[in-house]
């Protein structure tokens, strides 16, 4: 049985660890998603829809290795897991500010600037419904907003919405981390 220091300690570096794991995980479904293949791109969208399966599946690996060492509980769990949400977000940030940065050259903004301009969706940004929804935004003011973001700001997005994500996404996490198959409660 370790001390609560101790507990801590292996609670950060399973974190790190798996961290590390789930952030590549998160990676390679980003550049699935981003890709211009439409056949990657449903690939990306499994993997981003099986990502919090993935965590799932490693807060009952932490919690299977470190039941000896001390008790699993909720706490301990849902730490684990916003942890690793938190790390896997770091990795993600890299990723994704080094991609709009240096690779994608402008793709992104100019795919969905072409979307944009598409008739069926000048159409539907056309509806009186989807104008109350706006507030009053045109389509010019969206693609003006498109054309404004630098790597930086698009990768601040991300890292809003992963960090967002993984504060919710630890609460079930946390739950099926702490469940044991052993045991009847």
């Amino acid at each position: 049985m370790l001390d609560k220091i101790s507990l801590r300690r292996q609670t950060n570096a399973f974190a790190m660890q798996y961290g590390m794991i789930y952030g590549l995980y998160w990676c390679l479904s980003f550049l699935f998603l981003v890709s211009t293949q439409p056949s990657l791109q449903s690939l990306g969208t499994i993997l981003f829809i099986s990502t919090p399966f993935v965590g799932f599946y490693l807060a009952r690996r932490f919690s299977a290795t470190v039941r000896s060492d001390g008790p699993v509980t909720y706490g301990r769990c849902y730490i684990f897991s916003l942890l690793t949400y938190c790390y896997a977000t770091a990795i993600l940030a890299i990723t994704s500010y080094c991609y709009f940065r240096f690779i994608d050259h402008g793709h992104f903004i100019a795919y969905n600037l072409e979307i944009l301009d598409r008739p069926d969706v000048k159409q539907l940004f056309a509806s009186p419904d989807v104008q109350n929804q706006m507030g009053g935004l045109k389509i010019d003011d969206l693609k003006t907003a498109l054309q404004s973001l630098t790597p930086i700001s698009i990768t601040a997005s991300v890292i809003n919405m992963s960090i967002l994500a993984g504060l919710f996404l630890s609460i079930p996490t946390a739950l099926f981390g702490t469940l044991d198959k052993r045991y009847k409660r």
